[in-house]
């Protein structure tokens, strides 16, 4: 029995047959394409997996560090803070005896000595005077770098300003043996606008480590106008140069990088040969600096050194000085005059006393505020030195009150501080509180008579 035709497949067309492959194809094609599809989310998905968790440890890292700055930085402020009080209680400190130590030996040198007792205390008063030196160093580097000192703006003759630099240091290279030279161009002999205190504090530094490091030979200072285009006698700003060369020691050029950082020198024998703490250069770096300014060297040794500094400065009109300014020689105006001393120092007591009745000056001893503010309303005084840190009440304090006696003559007496408070502030601290003058430990004398009598007269 033959099969039934229609049971059979049929046989495709050639078209049929091509349409089936192009779908086969087509149908492979999107299972991979699904598959890679997949593929990829899967790693995308991995991947941002990955890039949360990055996130995540990278906020608790910034987290962690900000609790650490700021933890960092509340440390800083506090060590700062108590950088600053230390260094006050630390110049008060030293300064309250250091005032004692040279207003007596100025005393003891006004007095009737043998040769010998005169050149034991011109002896103490040297090496006093080295120790002030020493301070005032640290405290101006430490309010260097903490951004606390400004320049001066004044107006100063040059020549004046470099020959008290060179008279100061002039001994010292007597005693040595030293040659000691200053060479200054004519031009400069006239008025200038800058901080002339800044500027000789400077030379005094340099001059000191040239004397300081010069064996024998000379020493030379030397001060000239730089040639500089942007400076013209137009503008009234003139470039100047300064220098102090040597025939000292030297100094290694591998060293020469170093002489200009704090509390470091040539190297360690400097300091037990010839003494210092390397603070001078850095200072005068500072300073120059600040002046807008450039310093450097150039030293060989054996052979010797040459610092030098270059600093704008603009020229002045002369000031008006009136002939009629008071003499610090001519103490007639104190004569007679009441002083109040507020001061519980007691050596710095029979110091002032000492040194006010010299002036011809009556004078009564506050031990505290309190004590002063009694006795300026109980009795008339010309003028009131007050001293700032007392116990029972600060001077501060007490010149306060005596403002506030409304309706009181008393309360106009002119109140001056002397104190040992010589830090960034302190001076205006006294001013805000109604004084209407400052002298910081140790004081001078001829200084304390001059503002004394600018007071009473």
């Amino acid at each position: 029995m033959e099969p039934d035709s229609s049971l059979q497949p049929e046989e495709q067309s050639p078209r049929e047959e091509q349409l089936e492959r192009r779908c086969n194809r087509e149908r492979r094609a999107r299972k991979t394409a699904e598959e890679l599809l997949e593929s990829k989310s899967r790693e995308l998905f991995l991947l941002n997996q990955v890039l949360e968790d990055a996130r995540d440890r990278l906020e608790e890292t910034v987290q962690e560090r900000t609790v650490e700055l700021v933890s960092a930085k509340e440390s800083a402020e506090l060590a700062s803070r108590a950088k600053s009080v230390f260094l006050a209680n630390m110049s008060h400190e030293l300064r309250t005896p250091m005032n004692g130590v040279l207003s007596l030996t100025t005393l003891l040198a006004d007095s009737p000595l043998e040769t010998d007792q005169y050149e034991l205390v011109d002896m103490i008063d040297t090496s006093a005077r080295q120790l002030l030196t020493l301070l005032n160093d640290l405290l101006d580097i430490s309010k260097i770098e903490a951004g606390q000192v400004e320049l001066q703006e004044g107006v100063f003759h040059l020549g004046n300003c470099i020959t008290s630099a060179y008279s100061l240091m002039s001994p010292r290279a007597d005693g040595q043996g030293i040659e000691f030279l200053k060479e200054v161009d004519p031009k400069l002999e006239h008025w200038f606008a800058g901080d002339d205190l800044r500027l000789r504090q400077v030379l005094v530094n340099l001059l000191g480590n040239a004397v300081k490091f010069t064996q024998r030979g000379r020493v030379i200072l030397r001060a000239l106008q730089v040639d500089d285009d942007s400076y013209t006698s137009e503008s009234g700003s003139v470039m100047l140069r300064f220098e102090v060369q040597d025939t000292g020691a030297g100094i290694r050029h591998e060293d020469q990088g170093a002489i200009f950082r704090p509390f470091e020198q040539a190297d360690g024998s400097v300091t037990r040969k010839y003494g210092g703490t390397g603070l001078g250069l850095a200072i005068s770096n500072d300073i120059v600096k600040m002046m807008n300014g450039r310093i450097g060297l150039v030293s060989e040794p054996g052979i010797g050194s040459t610092f030098w500094f270059e600093v704008p400065l603009n020229t002045a009109p002369a000031p008006n000085l009136s002939a009629t300014d008071e003499s610090t020689s001519d103490l007639s105006p104190l004569n007679g005059k009441r002083i109040l001393l507020a001061e519980d120092n007691i050596i710095n007591q029979k110091v002032a006393v000492r040194v006010l009745e010299r002036f011809g000056c009556t004078v009564d001893i506050a031990m505290n505020g309190e004590e002063a503010l009694r006795r300026v309303r109980a009795s008339m005084y010309d003028i009131v030195l007050m001293d700032c840190q007392m116990p029972e009440m600060s001077g501060l304090e007490a010149s306060r009150a005596i403002r506030d006696l409304e309706g009181e003559a008393c309360s106009m007496v002119p109140i001056i501080a002397m104190t040992a408070n010589a830090m960034p502030g302190d001076r205006e601290e006294c001013l805000s509180a109604g004084m209407n003058a400052y002298l910081s430990k140790p004081i001078d004398q001829d200084v304390l008579a001059k503002t004394l009598i600018e007071w009473v007269t």
